[in-house]
């Protein structure tokens, strides 16, 4: 069950990633990740596929092999997206004001 919901929960983080990261660009912020920025520039307004694809990936390998280190892994990467996810938004809402 602890699988299943760090799962969803990599996916959700990929999707909010993918939202914040455009509306940082989006109030004059710039993408750090070079890996990303290549994605970006490369492939347009759908770069996100790729990405979201390796969150569905990851998501699939840790209800594929839900060992207790493997979960551990997970939920440092759900705390650290998130923390990458609020500096997004923060960045776009400080543009804002």
């Amino acid at each position: 069950m602890t699988a299943l919901v760090l799962a969803l929960m990599i996916v959700v983080v990929g999707i909010l990633d993918v939202i914040s990261t455009n509306a940082s660009i989006a109030a004059g912020g710039q993408e750090t990740n070079a890996l990303v920025l290549a994605l970006m520039t490369e492939m347009g307004v759908w770069w996100f596929i790729p990405k979201l694809a390796v969150h569905v990936l990851v998501a699939l390998f840790i209800m594929w092999l839900p060992s207790r280190r493997m979960i551990w892994k997970a939920r440092i990467c759900v705390i650290l997206y998130t923390l990458i996810i609020a500096s997004n938004f923060y960045i776009a809402e400080w543009a804002v004001v």
